[in-house]
């Protein structure tokens, strides 16, 4: 599984990178064949310049791809504090050297899905070695935009032999901005939804790196003892993990049943766990619930069946006027029998208005049900329908409409229409499996149509892989 892990996080990371090409010529890190400022004298001659030699380095630098556990992003938090965007590893073949200058480039995508390489979307970004921040820096305004770490202060050492010396690229993001307080705009504020990037440039020749960069990683590093520059070669710039940018986020952490036994005939919790927000209220207007029963259960002909399922909220079971649970289909289960064979096993839990979900406190919620028609060591195990996909998942307005109607695949509303440049169609282009709103609209709207654009599907959130297994005893 890392392995498969490892592979995907590669190739999305490519993808996303392609995708980004646009921002700036260096993301490639092709510059042509220009030749270094030392064949600047050449250029009168009759006779062609001399083809610079390759580069040769003593000095690698890698992206450390595996130190984080996700295959592709995380979500970022608007906020002051450091965060590692990339980590990389330095290996030396020869005598020691020192790191004495970095150059820092960012990319990324909008909220409409532009590459739009944003410097609004970071405060600062650093370099950060042993828990110390050794130096950072601000990048200048607008898009494709990089700039210098100095390290002279605080230089980074990397011995002599096949030392591995390891060193972060770190970044603060600015805090979200509502469009409605920038007249809609998407280019130089920092808008959820946001993809964002930031690791270390290559193939930069802008002063003070000169042309002999042009096939070079834009680390500035020299051998202690001779001072003469050592490179590090490489035409691509080392970019680690893509964060998708928000003003808050929940957090959904499972909780232990009170019983793993099934009593026939009697109210059984299915599902137990909790949810608080960091960093700001966070609101929660749609989940779903994937129940599995064993093949061999299903083949019989009276498999188990669920009635009258309810979400309880602490101690208090919340009234049908303020939350419907459905199939996916959109048939009730409250009250409602449904037996849950594949493919309509979702229990679909909708919020009437939207769950406000607090900071700093845990809500407690139990999703639970009547079970019956169970046989001796029947297994009913419940679990997040949370599918991992090879994306940041997307932002935009709730629907009603449903997904995918025409399909076995249908999931009932609300649903998510994302933000694009297209024109609104009002119809649901990504399934809402989990519906939440980090509040960054102003004004904020929990309704369906035409309401705010601040709701977001699942993907990313933390807590919702655990998985509740019930047997009859």
């Amino acid at each position: 599984m890392e392995q498969e892990e490892g592979i995907m996080k590669r190739i999305v990371l490519a993808t996303l990178l392609a995708l980004v090409a646009g921002c700036g010529a260096t993301i490639n890190g092709t510059h042509g064949d220009a030749a270094d400022s030392e064949s600047d004298n050449d250029t009168g001659r009759d006779t062609a310049p001399e083809a610079e030699p390759p580069c040769v380095s003593t000095l690698e630098i890698t992206a450390d791809l595996s130190s984080h556990p996700y295959p592709f992003m995380g979500i970022a938090l608007g906020d002051d504090s450091w965060r590692s965007m990339a980590d990389y590893h330095v290996r030396n073949t020869g005598d020691e050297a020192v790191i004495e200058r970095i150059n820092v480039a960012t990319r990324g995508v909008n909220v409409l899905g532009d590459p739009v390489c944003d410097a609004a979307n970071f405060a600062e970004v650093g370099v950060w070695m042993s828990g110390v921040l050794l130096a950072h820096s601000r990048l200048p305004p607008g898009s494709d935009q990089n700039t210098d770490i100095d390290l002279t202060g605080s230089p980074i050492t990397v011995p002599a032999g096949s030392s591995d010396v390891m060193f972060q690229i770190v970044a603060t993001l600015s805090p979200v901005v509502a469009s409605s307080s920038v007249g809609g705009s998407v280019t130089g504020v920092a808008r959820s939804g946001n993809m964002l990037l930031a690791g270390i440039n290559a193939g930069f020749t802008g002063l003070p790196w000169g042309e002999t960069y042009h096939d070079r990683i834009n680390v500035h590093a020299s051998s202690r003892s001779s001072g003469q520059p050592r490179y590090m070669c490489g035409t691509t710039g080392l970019y680690q993990d893509a964060y998708m940018l928000r003003k808050a986020v929940p957090t959904v952490p499972g909780l232990p049943l009170p019983t793993t036994s099934i009593a026939d005939g009697m109210r059984t919790v299915m599902a137990r766990f909790q949810m608080t927000s960091r960093f700001g209220q966070t609101a929660v207007r749609k989940m779903t619930f994937e129940v599995v029963l064993p093949d061999a259960v299903l083949s019989r002909p009276l498999s188990p069946r669920f009635d009258q399922f309810r979400l309880r909220r602490g101690t208090t079971d919340l009234p049908l006027t303020e939350v419907r649970i459905r199939d996916r289909t959109g048939m009730a289960l409250d009250p409602g029998i449904a037996t849950l064979r594949p493919p309509n096993n979702l229990v679909v839990v909708v919020f009437q208005r939207e769950e406000v979900v607090p900071v700093g406190a845990f809500n407690d919620y139990e999703l639970s049900a009547v079970i019956t028609q169970t046989q001796q060591y029947d297994t009913v195990t419940t679990h997040f329908m949370a599918p991992r996909e090879a994306s940041g998942g997307g932002t935009g307005w709730l629907t009603d409409f449903v997904y995918e109607p025409m399909t076995a695949n249908v999931m009932t509303g609300p649903n998510l229409e994302r933000l694009t440049r297209s024109p609104s169609t009002g119809r649901a282009d990504m399934p809402g499996y989990f519906l939440w709103s980090d509040l960054s609209e102003v004004p904020h709207s929990f309704s369906t149509g035409r309401g705010s654009s601040d709701w977001i599907t699942h993907h990313l959130l933390e807590g919702l892989g655990y998985e509740w297994i019930l047997m009859a005893p």
